[in-house]
């Protein structure tokens, strides 16, 4: 069947679930009628079971073909949704209820970054602002001096380890008791104890946002992260490595997803 919305206002619509239009296939909408709000609110007066994609389909092919690129984009969002609903009902009547809830938390986390592959650069956006979280966690680390080189190298000379203690202690190194010999002044942090000696000089200076991005974003290699680390021996330090574990993750999610978006690989475009 083909239609030719000439007189398409809401005042002319069939009530919800009395509106069929399965297999339809629509030549154009009037002058006002391309609103995608306006639209959606159309096709959801089919019935909702079973659900049918094809007429969401062709009403975002027809706004794309009169240009309208945007509005055919939030059509197709809207029928994921309530695909992916229609879906999760259909676990549930089957008494699948552990996969209907898998389901709910996977097309909740799809909607949310994603918007279901629909606009797979909003995964930029949510890196965005987890660069910015990470420069807040790691820079309030190292501002309380709970970061620490990366090398073990560095980890294990005595320029590292004499500037944990403070002046006169003594520390153990290679079997034998040695002196900290006033390497760390009062008040100095041990970060700063180390960058003062020769030996600490050519080591790279931190930077909280250079280091979150490093570890966030998968094809980003700034060297930052190779350098430094957070001190898992102290309270904050542990927590900022804990985070570090989530920051790492959520970068290859995101990443892993606005590539699958762009692929379609996550689209319910042939799912019932």
């Amino acid at each position: 069947m083909r239609v030719q919305l000439l007189d398409d206002h809401q005042g002319s619509w069939p009530a919800a679930g009395g509106l069929i239009l399965d297999r339809i296939s629509i030549g154009g909408f009037a002058a006002g009628g391309t609103d995608a709000r306006l639209r959606s609110n159309w096709l959801n007066r089919m019935a909702s079971e079973p659900f049918s994609p094809q007429p969401w389909e062709e009403c975002a092919r027809v706004l794309r073909e009169m240009g309208h690129g945007a509005a055919a984009r939030e059509i197709l969002i809207e029928k994921e949704k309530r695909q992916r609903a229609a879906r999760r009902a259909r676990l549930l009547r089957e008494g699948r209820h552990l996969a209907a809830n898998w389901h709910a938390i996977w097309d909740a986390v799809l909607g949310g970054t994603v918007r279901y592959g629909r606009v797979p650069l909003l995964a930029a956006a949510w890196l965005f602002l987890l660069v910015w979280v990470g420069a807040a966690i790691f820079g309030a680390a190292f501002a309380r001096d709970q970061m620490k080189p990366n090398l073990p190298q560095i980890q294990r000379a005595p320029e590292w380890v004499l500037c944990g203690v403070a002046e006169g202690e003594t520390v153990r190194l290679a079997g034998r008791e040695a002196p900290a010999a006033g390497l760390r002044a009062r008040e100095q942090s041990r970060i700063a104890c180390f960058h003062d000696q020769p030996e600490g000089a050519s080591h790279p200076r931190f930077s909280a946002l250079a280091y979150s991005a490093d570890a966030l974003v998968p094809v980003v290699s700034l060297e930052m992260q190779s350098y430094w680390i957070p001190d898992d021996e102290k309270p904050f330090g542990a927590f900022a490595r804990f985070y570090l574990w989530l920051h790492i993750a959520a970068g290859w999610f995101l990443t892993l997803l606005a590539v699958a978006g762009f692929s379609g690989l996550i689209r319910t475009d042939n799912t019932t």
